[in-house]
């Protein structure tokens, strides 16, 4: 079974989602910076729940700098931003 990978930088939230998905036997794994993401993005998870807002940069414009490390993923983005504005970013 492929991994779920969360990238966000709020360590609480990965640690609640990591633990909730770990219950229904998903194996997860976290990742709180884009640049520590890359690294882990070579095993192509399965999943991928990705921020918006992150230290080192925005969740979509990182997916349209690299499509190539997400064609095999599914990608949720996540985001604390209820503005309609981060939706069409995503697309």
């Amino acid at each position: 079974m492929r991994e779920k990978l969360i990238i966000d930088d709020e360590q609480d939230l990965c640690l609640l989602m990591k633990r909730m998905l770990a219950k229904e036997n998903f194996q997860v794994d976290c990742a709180y910076t884009l640049l520590e993401a890359g690294k882990k993005l070579e095993t192509r998870p399965a999943v991928i729940f990705l921020d918006n807002n992150l230290p080192d940069g925005q969740g979509p414009e990182y997916i349209h700098m690299h499509p190539q490390a997400f064609v095999e993923s599914r990608i949720i983005l996540i985001s604390a931003d209820p503005s309609p504005d981060i939706r069409l970013q995503a697309k």
